[in-house]
């Protein structure tokens, strides 16, 4: 197994590397020149060609790709374009709101879809699962921007149970950071539930029908072990698989989320780069994002073993 560990960590350098090769080109291809939203499109030539020296912008790309990559790997990610901060600290005073919206996210989606899901797949055909099975294509196809809205719109503008958007830290004031991250979280897990729990339902469903959990009935377990001990866990494995990818999209819909709520998180700080073609920032928000999918994929591939003892990695 610690060969399979090293050779995936191993392979996060090079697919980091892609990715902000990629990203970089295309930034720079797309947006065009930052001087111009800084200083504006009437200013003199010369002070914004000064200016796009001082920003070392006058550069080959290759040169200024390189110089951005070196600095990287010495944990230096630059300054921003618009506010001449350090990259690193404006994602590290924005990672406290995202990292509670995705992981909170995620961590009900999950447990919501593991109930939803198990209703659904053991009583098959029944109306509880013709309920759960609408509610879950309801969340999976409506827009996280449309539900946030509603949600605002009768929580906390007409009953006025919870703010509109803003953020409190989790420490000292717990009480008033729930009421601030509810509808965020609940906006960001709902589409994560409908797809999770349909994955669950239909991986229960052939599992129940498999012959080793007909074997357990037959020797006289009751069915609640049944389904716990010998159909639920292994059905399991597609559910952490599509929760291995969907934690990308995660990150996107995190981007749309905190638009809407008016979080200061670092998806609101990836719009303000894009929207002032701040590329250090954009740059170093998309290799965050990257890291932190492919860490989540590993740490997937190897609940594998934990969930069913006979996956072993070579």
């Amino acid at each position: 197994m610690w060969r399979y560990i090293v050779a995936r960590i191993a392979a996060v350098i090079p697919m980091t590397v892609l990715v902000t090769m990629a990203v970089f080109w295309l930034l720079h291809g797309l947006l065009g020149d930052p001087t111009l939203l800084i200083l504006g499109r009437d200013a003199d030539p010369q002070t914004a060609a000064r200016l796009r020296h001082e920003l070392g912008l006058d550069r080959p790309l290759d040169a200024q790709y390189l110089a951005w990559l070196s600095g990287a790997a010495r944990g230096d990610l630059g300054r921003s374009l618009r506010t001449r901060q350090p990259v690193a600290q404006a994602i590290r005073e924005r990672l406290g709101p995202t990292a509670e919206l995705t992981l909170a996210s995620m961590a009900l989606a999950a447990a919501a879809a593991l109930v939803l899901g198990t209703v659904a797949g053991t009583w098959y055909g029944s109306a509880a699962d013709f309920g759960v099975s609408s509610l879950c294509v309801i969340g999976v196809t409506l827009p996280n921007f449309l539900l946030g809205i509603s949600l605002i719109l009768v929580f906390a503008l007409t009953l006025r149970w919870v703010p509109s958007g803003g953020f409190v830290p989790l420490f000292p004031n717990p009480g008033a950071n729930l009421r601030h991250m509810a509808l965020p979280i609940l906006t960001l897990s709902v589409a994560y539930v409908g797809i999770l729990s349909l994955v669950l339902k239909s991986s229960l469903r052939a599992t129940l029908g498999a012959l080793y959990v007909q074997t357990a009935r037959a020797k006289g377990l009751v069915e609640r072990r049944v389904l716990v001990r010998h159909a639920l866990r292994n059905s399991l494995i597609p559910v952490l698989s599509v929760l291995g990818i969907e934690f990308g999209r995660l990150f996107g819909g995190a981007v749309v989320t905190e638009t809407v709520f008016a979080l200061p998180g670092v998806g609101r700080l990836l719009v303000d780069a894009i929207l002032g073609r701040d590329f250090p920032v954009v740059q170093a928000v998309v290799v965050l994002m990257t890291f932190g999918v492919l860490c989540v994929n590993l740490a997937v591939d190897l609940s594998y073993a934990w969930l069913d003892p006979r996956v072993s990695y070579g």
